[in-house]
């Protein structure tokens, strides 16, 4: 109930508060950034599901037919992982009667060219960076790989390999600016309280939130590590606003269904 002043008066400030902010929720759109299911690491076509990529973008859509939830437009990245994590959460939500809308392709939801980058760059490093040596010396097993590449990555996003960086590989400057790019195109113009689902990569999805933080834009390179096939990264936007409401979010995902390739 609303507090009464000294005079008894009635103090409507937080009732009208709590209004307005209902009508900002309501107003803004939300943006569902989906990172694609676990891919083929380790096999002669990384750009494809997993059995297990398959089963948690099914889960995803049946988690979505449970809740009633629907979108009015998506947009999928011009990866197969992209595009195969999509139809299996489109046809879950079709067997519950729930059809997701036709998706639109968009070039901007593709993933960094981290790896074009580390295999044009490593001989020279491990000459050239003592401490990527030394890395590169312990990869016998998968956390060192990940150490290494980690490593790299890092050095790529702060531009500080940029004498070694191949005429045709994006930097990651600029595919920063290719992820604000993609929010904007996806965003602008669309109706009030509009929700969109995305279907993209840990890069992107990790780019996106730290362009809504305000975020150094290396550190989307730390992030990105973090992000777990088939997570919901949740964004709010409006004409001039984007605001990150949630992130790497896995509740339809049992714990042994977690994975980050």
């Amino acid at each position: 109930m609303p507090e009464r002043g000294r005079r008894g008066k009635r103090d409507d400030a937080p009732l009208v508060r709590e209004m307005d902010a209902r009508h900002v929720a309501r107003a803004m759109g939300h943006l569902t950034l989906v990172r694609h299911g676990q891919a083929s690491a380790l096999t002669g076509d990384y750009d494809r599901l997993s059995e297990r990529g398959h089963a948690q973008a099914k889960l995803l859509g049946a988690y979505w037919a449970a809740r009633g939830t629907t979108f009015d437009h998506v947009f999928v990245g011009p990866r197969r992982r992209h595009r195969e994590t999509y139809e299996n959460v489109r046809d879950a939500l079709a067997a519950a009667g729930t059809p997701l809308p036709a998706p639109v392709p968009l070039e901007e939801l593709d993933e960094h060219h981290g790896i074009v980058v580390f295999l044009a760059a490593m001989p020279k490093l491990m000459a050239t960076h003592p401490e990527i040596a030394e890395l590169a010396a312990n990869v016998e097993t998968a956390g060192g790989r990940l150490r290494l590449f980690r490593r790299v990555m890092r050095l790529w996003a702060e531009d500080r390999i940029a004498e070694l960086h191949p005429e045709d590989a994006e930097r990651f400057d600029a595919f920063v600016a290719r992820v604000r790019r993609g929010l904007s195109l996806m965003t602008y113009g669309a109706e009030h309280g509009a929700r969109i689902a995305a279907f993209t990569s840990a890069g992107a999805t990790a780019a996106a939130a730290c362009l809504a933080l305000g975020i150094d834009d290396a550190r989307a390179m730390d992030l990105s590590f973090e992000i777990v096939n088939g997570s919901l990264t949740r964004l709010r936007f409006s004409k001039d606003r984007l605001t990150l409401s949630s992130m790497n979010e896995t509740p339809h995902l049992p714990d042994d269904m977690l994975t980050n390739v």
